[in-house]
């Protein structure tokens, strides 16, 4: 994995505004992988895990997120264990069978590209349908959508187990009056949130810099951050 620089999530950012989280999570991982072409068939989990390594190489290790109690609407702080998610499985097998009600089901862990499709409203609501390669009973094909709940409910939890990073959830508790709930956290949205904080930080010295010297933004983007931040200072003085 290569780390981006400034400039280069400067870029990624502008372009990335527009699109849906998938689509920026393949953005971030098309830079930080750019010599591969396949990121869009790698499971949820390991796209989430891959995000959590680029999110620490930028920001550090250390996350802390606000959630609102839903009882009593305190806010609640909690420090998410960032290196215990790490220590889950790296890439899971692609494909995985169960028995269930009588057919054989061959199903695939979800990939972005299953998201993106659910995303962009093709058959929406069938994200789940359409990891589903094949299925069977005594020789003869069956149809996902003519499985039943039962068949769907044992993929679903296989899914979970085999990629349990495709859906991140914490245990809450607010020491105000003791409710205790789950909430999730969404990678994406917690790394772009701070790509877009630095981005807006960046951006505000990079004006100042320009109006204060008339530098160039490429020059003073090429600068280190020490740098630019010397310059700040006596600006100050």
């Amino acid at each position: 994995m290569r780390t981006p620089g400034t400039a280069e999530l400067l870029d990624i950012w502008d372009v990335g505004q527009p699109l849906p989280p998938a689509r920026r999570a393949l953005l971030l991982l098309s830079a930080a992988y750019p010599e591969r072409d396949d990121i869009a068939s790698w499971p949820l989990g390991y796209i989430n895990r891959q995000l959590i390594v680029l999110r620490q190489r930028l920001f550090g290790y250390a996350l802390v997120c606000l959630a609102d109690c839903p009882a009593c609407e305190e806010v609640v702080e909690i420090e998410m264990p960032m290196d215990a998610l790490l220590n889950a499985n790296e890439m899971a097998d692609a494909t995985h069978r169960i028995h269930s009600e009588g057919c054989d089901v061959r199903f695939h862990l979800p990939t972005a590209h299953d998201l993106l499709l659910e995303t962009n409203g093709t058959a929406p609501g069938r994200l789940l349908a359409r990891t589903i390669d094949s299925a069977s009973r005594d020789g003869v094909d069956v149809a996902p959508a003519e499985l039943g709940e039962a068949t769907l409910a044992a993929v679903e939890q296989a899914i979970e187990r085999a990629d349990p990073l495709a859906h991140i959830a914490f245990a809450m508790s607010c020491p105000a009056c003791g409710h205790e709930w789950s909430t999730d956290l969404h990678i994406i949205d917690v790394l772009w949130a701070e790509i877009g904080a630095c981005v807006r930080r960046v951006l505000s010295e990079v004006g100042r810099l320009a109006q204060a010297f008339g530098w160039r933004e490429s020059d003073i983007l090429a600068m280190s951050s020490t740098r630019r931040n010397h310059y700040l200072e006596w600006l100050e003085t």
